[in-house]
């Protein structure tokens, strides 16, 4: 399923359904630790952990391996493991960070490949 994300991602950016590159300098990218070009994407997101009753959320943006999503609900311990399901896609995937912003919470996930 992962492997069907990244097709995803990259056919649909091609033919502008949805998504729209976030445009940023090489020097931002690695500023912000960044390896791979983000991709806006948009949309409700449920996000499953583990061991735990699945959160409603919305889709920020995506990368070739991972994604960022933001919620309501308390925020997501590091190293978490959750399935996602997106209306274009679903998987596994490791949260490598969480930040808690005003009334939302945000994460960053990694996508965890079968």
């Amino acid at each position: 399923m992962a492997m069907l994300l990244l097709s995803v991602v990259a056919s649909m950016s091609a033919i502008g359904i949805g998504f729209a590159p976030v445009r940023r300098t090489p020097a931002y990218r690695l500023a912000e630790g960044r390896r791979e070009q983000r991709t806006v994407c948009q949309g409700e997101v449920q996000i499953a952990p583990e061991d735990g009753a699945a959160i409603l959320g919305e889709f920020l943006d995506v990368s070739s391996g991972g994604f960022r999503a933001s919620y309501r609900e308390r925020s997501l311990a590091t190293g978490t493991e959750v399935r996602f399901r997106h209306r274009f896609f679903e998987g596994r995937a490791r949260v490598i960070w969480s930040n808690a912003l005003r009334d939302r919470n945000q994460s960053g996930f990694l996508v965890l490949r079968d």
